[in-house]
């Protein structure tokens, strides 16, 4: 590069260029050409009559770079200098130029022909056969021209034999530098035909990734090849070393920490996704890479994209160490031939693998069928399907989120869990308790199409739950039985992002399907067991009603004599006698009220139908309530609007039954809950009585409706409150629901339809 503006480097002699004397005739080998060059040269300065000729190339910058020829054939080359303020800027505008004498003087700024005492100057302009200004070519000498009408035609002459010589010798160069690249790309295209010819023998494309590396390094001339994963991270789009070859000699990066989970700059990312290449060097590329690159000696990389059905999976790089290589479009195809032929083993291996797990999903989706409608009920045989669905798929979790709707929306909870080895489970965390559901999930699942749910597509709650148990990509598949859509089964993957191909999910869908009619037939079972018990507990009411009828006639008359005789005695009768004469009518009547409720209980049916709201009439039998319930009994209501048609008569019979029998459920205390409300979307009104106190076990809760069944002891109970209060709901068209556990309370709840 040039010291200062207008200088010619100085001779060699000085400490500038080199120098080149022949020792036997024969003409140096100049940097600008081949010997011909050199000898044209020569004669141009013996035919002009000057001491030198130069010959120079421009580059952008208006720098020449120069070689001198002199008349006894010495050659300097390397020689620099700034165009401006020099006679050969006169040549590269204007094209012939000739100072005949005076020079120097002409051009004072220009040092190194005033030192070198150059008198006279010829120059002229080399152009392409474009037109184009390529270079300069002049004779320089110490003397003043003499002959001066020779000396143009003669630079003319000199220009179109020196054009046409560099021309001839860039057009070998040009030929040796595409032999060049093809002999590589040849040399490519070999490599990667061995190693696809492997990566098609292998059962496992990763096991031929070392040796794929090793043929195509080598033939590429390269220092290191390696392939990187393409990783996500919360910090963006981040690459992994995951095999390497190095050349003998050079620095192998993997025990480099700084290689490992570098992130990708977006620009490169977006360029590799769209299938393009990214030459890097050393000076562009990244910090952390750019430290590691200094350290093991890289000066430039080419970095090829490995893209798998539409996604950028991995990176295949190779590093020059020695120079920043410029790679030809050539070698760069063949290289990309190279990353296809891995993402074609890739996608093959992807797809072999595919149809094997969608095998074994339906291998397990058979045996989970046969489960599912063997079990007495869907809950007791899930554990056992997720389990078989989770394994078959290779997934980290296998899991059943049931729905419920919610005022304004409706939430998910986590019901049931699978999880592979070493995975943390979710259901003993409770973070999927009453999650509600996005509305936008929601639509996609009634459609009956999966939700796919990436961690970094993720935000808010969901994102914090996801990371929380270590989730990177979850499915799940909408669980639809004949009231609509029940839930949802889904399975996570913890160790990578998977894509499920379509036949997978075709058997997950389907796994779903057989799910949602297992919990339909169990809801359409336990229908039929609760009409079954309905109807049994209606046979018996039936058969009491009618021995009650049977029998009633003649029990009222036995009971009418004994009233009358008891009459009788008790007028003729005084004293004590006669106190045993009244204890018999009481008797008797106790008699005539049990052979009543008897026949009630065979004509559950009500006797006056009105418009009620059983919250006022909880509030009007509050005071009967209040006797009932003891002191140590705390009483708590929390009342809604309820209206309902009903018999007022019957609907009061009914509470003030089940009251009575939650207050001698707690003879230590407890408390005694009244609760009405109205489910408009259902039509149906509430009435819930719920106690804290002993609660009943399972034979209880099987026979509590049976008449004359009681547990309270002898004299307490005639066993007809609760079968009273069963026939009065079942001729209001209602249902009642008992919950209760030893220890744990009891809670009834009535529905009614709505009025």
């Amino acid at each position: 590069m040039p010291t200062g503006r207008g200088c010619m480097v100085p001779p060699p002699q000085e400490g500038r260029g080199e120098t080149i004397r022949h020792e036997s005739g024969t003409p140096a080998r100049a940097d600008a050409g081949t010997d011909t060059v050199i000898a044209l040269l020569q004669q141009l300065a013996e035919t002009i009559g000057t001491r030198y000729a130069l010959l120079g190339r421009i580059d952008p910058d208006g720098v020449v770079h120069a070689s001198t020829v002199s008349a006894g054939g010495a050659v300097t080359t390397g020689i620099a200098y700034a165009l401006a303020g020099t006679p050969c800027e006169q040549v590269a505008s204007g094209g012939v130029c000739v100072y005949p004498r005076g020079v120097s003087g002409l051009f004072p700024g220009d040092a190194l022909l005033v030192s070198m005492g150059i008198e006279s100057y010829a120059g002229i302009a080399l152009r392409d056969v474009d037109g184009r200004f390529v270079g300069l070519l002049a004779a320089l000498g110490t003397e003043p021209l003499h002959r001066r009408a020779r000396v143009e035609p003669t630079l003319r002459l000199f220009a179109a034999r020196v054009r046409a010589e560099i021309g001839r010798i860039d057009a070998e160069s040009a030929l040796r530098a595409s032999e060049r690249r093809l002999r590589s790309r040849d040399a490519i295209l070999a490599a990667v035909a061995d190693a696809s010819e492997r990566l098609v023998r292998a059962q496992r494309w990763s096991d031929v990734v070392p040796e794929m590396l090793e043929l195509v390094g080598r033939a590429a001339a390269a220092g290191r090849a390696y392939l990187l994963e393409v990783v996500e991270t919360a910090a963006g789009t981040c690459s992994r070393l995951a095999f390497e070859w190095v050349e003998a000699g050079v620095t192998p990066p993997a025990s480099d920490p700084l290689l490992h989970d570098v992130p990708v700059p977006e620009e490169a990312v977006a360029r590799l996704r769209r299938g393009e290449v990214v030459h890097e060097t050393r000076a562009t590329a990244p910090a952390p890479v750019r430290e590691a690159c200094g350290r093991e000696g890289t000066m430039s990389a080419l970095l090829v994209p490995v893209i798998v059905d539409g996604t950028l999976e991995a990176i295949v790089g190779f590093d020059d160490c020695e120079q920043e290589r410029r790679w030809q479009p050539s070698e760069v195809e063949a290289l990309r031939l190279a990353a296809g032929a891995l993402a074609a083993a890739a996608e093959r291996e992807r797809a072999i693998e595919g149809m094997q797990t969608r095998e074994r999903i339906l291998e397990a989706l058979a045996a989970a069928a046969e489960r599912l409608f063997r079990a007495a009920s869907w809950e007791l045989a899930i554990d056992d399907v997720l389990a078989l669905l989770g394994r078959a798929t290779g997934a980290s979790r296998a899991y059943i989120f049931q729905m419920r709707a919610v005022d304004g929306g409706v939430a998910s909870t986590l019901t049931h869990e699978w999880v592979a080895d070493g995975v943390e489970p979710s259901l003993r965390t409770g973070i999927w308790t009453d999650f509600p559901e996005p509305p936008e999930v929601l639509r996609l699942l009634e459609r009956g199409e999966p939700h796919l749910l990436r961690r970094d597509d993720a935000s808010g709650a969901v994102r914090r739950a996801l990371e929380q148990e270590g989730t990177l990509r979850a499915i799940s598949f909408p669980i639809i039985s004949e009231r609509g859509l029940l839930g949802e089964i889904g399975f996570d993957d913890c160790v990578r992002e998977r894509d499920w191909i379509s036949s997978q999910r075709d058997a997950l869908r389907a796994a779903a399907g057989i799910i949602g009619a297992a919990i339909e037939r169990s809801r359409v079972e336990a229908a039929l067991r609760e009409s079954e018990g309905r109807l049994l507990q209606a046979q018996k009411m039936e058969a009491i009603g009618r021995l009650a009828a049977s029998v009633a006639h003649d029990f009222n008359n036995v009971l009418t004599a004994v009233d009358g005789y008891a009459s009788l005695l008790r007028e003729e009768l005084t004293g004590e006698q006669r106190r045993f004469a009244d204890d018999i009518l009481e008797a008797s009547s106790s008699a005539h009220d049990l052979v009543s409720r008897l026949l009630s209980l065979g004509r559950p049916c009500p006797l006056e139908v009105v418009d009620l709201d059983l919250q006022l009439l909880v509030r009007e039998v509050q005071p009967l309530v209040a006797g009932i319930v003891r002191p140590h009994v705390d009483l708590s209501l929390e009342l809604a609007p309820a209206a309902v048609r009903a018999d007022r008569t019957q609907v009061q019979q009914l509470l003030l039954n089940l009251v009575t029998n939650a207050v001698d459920a707690m003879p230590a205390g407890g408390t005694l809950r009244l609760e009405t409300g109205c489910d408009r979307a259902r039509s149906r009104a509430r009435l819930v009585v719920a106690d804290t106190g002993v609660g009943m076990d399972a034979a209880t809760r099987e026979r509590c409706y049976e008449p004359f069944f009681t547990t309270k002891g002898e004299g307490r109970g005639t066993g007809l409150g609760l079968a009273t209060v069963y026939g009065i709901v079942m001729g209001l068209d209602g249902t009642i629901e008992l919950e209760s556990e030893p220890g744990a309370g009891t809670r009834f709840t009535i529905e009614l339809p709505a009025a």
